[in-house]
């Protein structure tokens, strides 16, 4: 498989939400787990398939983990669509025709996940993870999460995303549109067209409608992959998430 850029969301907040006053800390990627930050833990699971590592919001001094490829800090403030929009750049500068943007709050995700999502791209611009809720129930059974319902089944946005930045560094509006609907993905982009909107009130969409109207709204040809792994959704977002997480490590201990 070849390499590609990675780059790692790793922002923090403007101000510390209740997750980071749970924890005691400034930046949710610096929660230690097994031995090492969640970043770092991100990092290794996505080494096998980096050219080289973008990380989006810290600097060099925050981690003490350096993999086997070049890794870039962009140490930017701003919203977290600035920052994704700042990788956008910083990647076309330097000749980027692909690459996969993930969180760096994943705390369990693997090597394999990775693998699993990007065996399942192609030629198309833009590929988004999304979950069946089945996935969670088999997984992690006592896990409760979000999901959205279309006539396909239940879906949870996930965290992989696999992109060329040449066709969105002209497109900030869907950079931010990313970033802030990143928890409901699908049903952002459903409530974008009235006529689809309506076919979803009735249990008529299907996930083909949400592929057909993402190419048509970004103006670059859009999948959806059906990831059959729960921890590529799995991110640390509110304090009962980090308390599942400590509780299933001690649990395995």
């Amino acid at each position: 498989m070849e390499r590609i850029p990675v780059a790692i969301l790793a922002g923090r907040p403007p101000e510390r939400d209740a997750l980071l006053q749970h924890a005691d800390i400034d930046n949710k990627v610096l929660i230690q787990h097994k031995g090492e930050t969640i970043l770092e833990h991100c990092i290794r699971a996505a080494e096998p398939f980096a050219s080289k590592f973008v990380v989006v919001g810290l600097g060099g001094d925050a981690i003490a983990y350096r993999p086997d490829v070049p890794i870039e800090f962009l140490d930017i403030e701003g919203e977290q669509y600035d920052k994704i929009f700042a990788a956008v750049q910083h990647l076309v500068d330097r000749g980027s025709t692909r690459a996969l943007f993930m969180s760096g709050d994943l705390p369990l995700l693997r090597n394999d996940h990775i693998e699993n999502f990007l065996d399942q791209t192609g030629p198309a611009d833009f590929y988004y993870s999304i979950i069946p809720e089945e996935v969670f129930e088999r997984q992690a059974p006592d896990l409760e999460w979000g999901y959205m319902k279309i006539r396909d089944g239940m879906f949870a946005s996930g965290n992989l995303i696999l992109i060329d930045p040449r066709k969105i560094v002209d497109k900030y509006d869907m950079i931010k549109f990313l970033s802030t609907n990143r928890k409901s993905f699908i049903l952002g982009v459903l409530r974008a067209s009235p006529l689809i909107f309506i076919k979803l009130i009735f249990g008529r969409v299907r996930l083909h409608d949400a592929e057909r109207l993402m190419t048509k709204m970004f103006g670059i040809e859009s999948k959806l992959v059906i990831c059959n792994n729960f921890e590529v959704a799995f991110d640390l977002d509110l304090p009962e998430h980090l308390d599942w997480l400590r509780a299933k490590e001690s649990e395995n201990q």
